[in-house]
C-alpha cells in the first residue's frame, strides 16, 4: 500500500478536447522510496563485548565484567575474552546465543561453566594456554574450533538438522569434548570435520533415533566413553585418507547396532594399555562394509591378557573405494580373536 500526498491522476481523453494533464506524484515515490530503503537495509552485525578482568566477581551478570553495556538474559553477542584476571568465571544469564568465542593473544587459562547457551560462530584460541568451557552448548549449525588447545568438556546437542563440529585446531594441540547429542531429531548426521585431533571423553548417543556419525577430518578421532547410536558411521576424506576413528580407553565404545561404512581412513578398537581390554568395543550385530578404509583390532599388549571382539557381516563394498584391509594384532604371546557373523563381498 502507498501513502503520501493523495494527488488524484484524471486522463482527460483528447478526442474531447482537453490536453491531458500529469499530476506530480512526489509523495508517492519519496513514500515508496523509504520503503524499499527499509527493506534492504542490512541486519545490524552481532554486538561484540570483551571480558574487562576488573568486576567484583567472575559472574557474567556482574556489573563492568563485559565492555559497553555487558550482557543480558538472551543475549545475542561475539565474545572475547583477554587478560590474565578472573579466569575463572560463570555464565549467570539465560537464553543466551554466542555468535562468536574468541581468546585473544597472551591469554591466561580460562574455566568457563554456568547456564547453557547457542554457539551460532567459531571459537578461536589465539593464546597459547588450553581453554576449558563446560557449559551445555546448542549448535546452531557446523561450527569451526581453531587455534590452540580447546575443551569443551560438557554436551554438545545438535537440534534441527545436520550439524557437527570442523576441528582446525593447530598441529601439535588438541579438541576435546564431553559428549555428544547427535540429535534430539530423526536420521541426522552429526561429521567431524577438519584437521585437527580430537578426544571424546564423553558418551556419543541420540535422542532421536537412527541418527549417525561421520569422520570426515585428516587427524585422529578417539573415543573413550561409552556410546549408543544407530544411524551409519562413516569413514570418509576423498583428499586426506588416514583419517582415523578409535574406540579406546577402557570404555570406548558404542553399544547401539550401527553400520560401519569404511570409504576411507581407518576403524581402530584398540585394546592396548593397562587397563585397556575391552571385548564389547562395538554391538555384536554391527556390520562393517569395508571399501577403501582398513578395520584394525588390536588385541591387549599386556602380559597374559587376551582379547575378543564379535561383529557382524563384514563385507567388501567396492562402491565405498578400493583397496580396503582387514588386520588383527596382538601382544606377546597373547590370543586376540576378532569373530564375525559372515566375511563376503
Amino acid at each position: 500500500m502507498l501513502s503520501g500526498n493523495h494527488h488524484s491522476v484524471r486522463d482527460r481523453s483528447p478526442c474531447m478536447g482537453h490536453a491531458t494533464r500529469k499530476k506530480p506524484v512526489s509523495g508517492w515515490v519519496a513514500t515508496l522510496a523509504l520503503a524499499i530503503a527499509f527493506v534492504v537495509a542490512p541486519h545490524a552485525a552481532h554486538a561484540q563485548v570483551t571480558w574487562t578482568g576488573t568486576a567484583a566477581n567472575g559472574n557474567w551478570n556482574t556489573t563492568g565484567a563485559w565492555s559497553g553495556a555487558g550482557l543480558g538474559n538472551n543475549f545475542n553477542s561475539t565474545l572475547v575474552f583477554q587478560g590474565t584476571n578472573l579466569l575463572s568465571n560463570t555464565n549467570t544469564l539465560t537464553g543466551g546465543t554466542a555468535a562468536g568465542i574468541t581468546f585473544s593473544a597472551g591469554s591466561g587459562a580460562f574455566l568457563i561453566s554456568g547456564s547453557d547457551f547457542t554457539l551460532n560462530g567459531t571459537i578461536s584460541n589465539s593464546s597459547s594456554s588450553l581453554q576449558t568451557i563446560s557449559n551445555n552448548i546448542t549448535l546452531g549449525s557446523v561450527q569451526a574450533v581453531s587455534g590452540s588447545s580447546v575443551t569443551l568438556s560438557g554436551t554438545i546437542t545438535a537440534t534441527n538438522g545436520n550439524r557437527g563440529i570442523t576441528n582446525n585446531v593447530s598441529s601439535g594441540a588438541l579438541l576435546t569434548l564431553g559428549s555428544i547429542n547427535l540429535s534430539t531429531g530423526n536420521d541426522r548426521i552429526f561429521t567431524l570435520g577438519g584437521t585437527g585431533n580430537t578426544t571424546i571423553t564423553g558418551s556419543i548417543f541420540q535422542t532421536g533415533a537412527n541418527n549417525g556419525l561421520t569422520v570426515s577430518n585428516s587427524g585422529t578421532t578417539t573415543l573413550t566413553g561409552s556410546g549408543n547410536w544407530t544411524g551409519n558411521t562413516t569413514i570418509v576424506n576423498t583428499t586426506l585418507p588416514n583419517n582415523t576413528l578409535v574406540f579406546g580407553g577402557s570404555a570406548g565404545a558404542n553399544s547401539g547396532t550401527s553400520t560401519y561404512v569404511l570409504q576411507t581412513g581407518r576403524l581402530i578398537l584398540d585394546n592396548t594399555g593397562a587397563g585397556n581390554n575391552n571385548g564389547s568395543r562395538i554391538a555384536d550385530t554391527s556390520a562393517i562394509q569395508i571399501g577403501g578404509g582398513s578395520f584394525i583390532f588390536r588385541g591387549s599388549d599386556q602380559a597374559s591378557t587376551n582379547s575378543t571382539e564379535t561383529v557382524g557381516a563384514i563385507t567388501y563394498n567396492p562402491s565405498n573405494g578400493v583397496g580396503g584391509v582387514i588386520t588383527v594384532t596382538y601382544g606377546g604371546s597373547n590370543l586376540a580373536t576378532l569373530t564375525a557373523a559372515s566375511l563376503g563381498y
